[in-house]
């Protein structure tokens, strides 16, 4: 009887494994990952990385939130694959909305591809703690879109990767 278990629970496993393998090479994007994101339609959303689109001419404005005083703030720009292509320190800040245009350059002094690119913001206290609660995209979910594998948060306008979320809460009525 014990070996007739094991031998279900063997064929049970399997049988998930083959479901969830099948399910990410279906329609070129996981249907857990398209159920678990469009459980976040209509609830508000905080994170920290939004995407941005560098057309190549101008500068774009990418804004942050931070929910305190910090005596430093530095905005990283990374490519989609989480390479960073430029690191703006901004020194110390207040509390409150920021906006900062950025002029599509990157590190090595060169213009960036058109493209898409994800921006994060860190900033520290004077004790030189991490400011918990920075954001660059915060309020309701409106939708949700995929690009290739990876589906996004539609907030306020903005694309917002699920790996950077860090609070979700439900709307107020």
């Amino acid at each position: 009887a014990q070996f007739s278990s094991l031998e279900q629970l063997q064929n049970i496993n399997k049988s998930i494994e083959a479901l969830a393998a099948s399910s990410a090479a279906s329609s070129g994007s996981s249907s857990i990952d398209a159920v678990l994101a469009s459980s976040y339609i209509g609830k508000i959303v905080a994170a920290n990385g939004t995407i941005f689109e560098q057309t190549g001419a101008g500068s774009t404005a990418l804004r942050y939130n931070l929910p305190s005083d910090a005596a430093s703030v530095s905005l990283q720009i990374q490519d989609l694959q989480g390479n960073p292509v430029r690191t703006i320190p901004l020194g110390g800040q207040a509390a409150g909305t920021h906006q900062l245009a950025f002029d599509g350059i990157g590190d090595d002094g060169r213009p960036i591809p058109g493209g898409r690119y994800l921006y994060k913001v860190a900033a520290t206290d004077p004790a030189g703690k991490g400011v918990v609660g920075v954001s660059t995209a915060s309020g309701p979910v409106a939708g949700v879109t995929f690009d290739g594998l990876h589906p996004y948060l539609l907030i306020a306008g903005c694309l917002v990767p699920l790996s950077v979320v860090y609070n979700v809460s439900l709307a107020s009525s």
